[in-house]
């Protein structure tokens, strides 16, 4: 495939905060199929390579392009719910988006949060929220799944590591209807970070 069949590229990314170089001339480049992970210690700007490939932050040099057919799904490193806003789980997932019922459902059993869907989303463990957070991610139908840290907080003795959900060459499931996801994904995993295998 080459860069202009590309789903995301990056040429030359430069990023600085408060005068401290965060990217250096990266270049990035995700096709179809593909399950890049990023590794690298606290700091090391991966997060800000993220924000940077989804349009939250505009780098300081260099070009990011991506294909006119891109649908994102993007789970954050962190999340707080406001606290005054009275919604639940269901809502969160239907907000600012028309979901069948069906696959709601079927997404849900997939992630685990069946149980949580009529639960005050400001009420939820940090857990809880990842799972909530990674549903909301695949309720959009991605071709292209951006996970930054989706893991932490994760009780492994109960859930299967994102990785298992995920698979080794970009996320495919069933939906209803016998359709399938094929999703690329950008994976950042904290597990690697502490010596996890």
């Amino acid at each position: 495939m080459t860069t202009s069949q590309a789903l995301i590229s990056a040429h030359n990314i430069s990023l600085s905060h408060h005068g401290k170089s965060v990217l250096d001339n990266v270049s990035f480049e995700l096709k179809a199929g593909e399950f890049i992970t990023l590794i690298g210690p606290n700091g090391a700007g991966k997060s800000s390579l993220i924000k940077v490939l989804l349009g939250l932050i505009k780098a300081d040099s260099g070009d990011i392009k991506r294909s006119g057919d891109i649908r994102l799904g993007y789970t954050p490193q962190t999340f707080s719910p406001n606290p005054f806003i009275p919604i639940s789980v269901i809502g969160f997932l239907n907000l600012n988006q028309k979901v069948a019922k069906n696959f709601l459902h079927e997404t849900a059993l997939l992630t685990g949060i069946e149980g949580l869907l009529d639960s005050p989303l400001k009420s939820l463990s940090g857990g809880e929220l990842q799972r909530v957070l990674l549903a909301r991610a695949l309720l959009n139908k991605p071709n292209v799944l951006i996970l930054d840290e989706p893991a932490q907080n994760l009780d492994y003795s109960r859930y299967p590591p994102t990785t298992r959900l995920c698979g080794t060459d970009g996320l495919t499931r069933p939906t209803p209807g016998d359709e399938r996801i094929n999703a690329s994904v950008v994976f950042v995993p904290p597990y690697l970070l502490h010596g996890a295998t």
